[in-house]
């Protein structure tokens, strides 16, 4: 059994360990994936894409959706085709929802949020691409 001293000597070097992989993570976000990311937007003729997220993602206030159906909250927030990215608000007003983009979140990015975001992107991505590759095989077909 590990004493207390030892346990937290492991405890810091895990800690190191664990900021170090989210400062890489972080910029590797702002530098390559946002970026891409936003190309992907122009490509699909989408002004900004939003997302909910199950965690907080900023560490400054961001809107909270409740969803009283199935009673979560969601983390709102929005990536625009020029690569900025916002803490967002959406409401439902009866038949549809409607967003609002609030401040931008870039620097404040939390280290927890970030593997939630990183993996929204990527599965965004996914969706993404399969729509431009429908919309290229209706295009050819209709080109035929």
């Amino acid at each position: 059994m590990k004493n207390f001293n030892e346990l937290f000597e492991e405890a810091k070097e895990l800690s190191d360990r664990r900021l170090k992989a989210f400062d890489i993570l972080k910029e590797k976000f702002t530098i390559e994936i946002l970026p891409e990311f936003a190309k992907v937007l122009n490509a699909c003729d989408y002004e900004t894409a939003f997302f909910n997220a199950n965690n907080k993602v900023f560490s400054e206030d961001m809107f909270e959706f409740e969803d009283h159906e199935t009673d979560t909250i969601d983390f709102c927030f929005g990536i625009t085709k020029d690569g900025e990215i916002f803490s967002a608000r959406h409401e439902y007003d009866g038949y549809r929802y409607k967003w609002e983009l609030l401040d931008n979140g870039l620097e404040s990015i939390r280290n927890v949020g970030v593997i939630e975001l990183v993996n929204l992107v990527r599965s965004r991505t996914e969706k993404y691409n399969l729509k431009l590759f429908n919309d290229a095989v209706k295009a050819e077909k209709l080109a035929n």
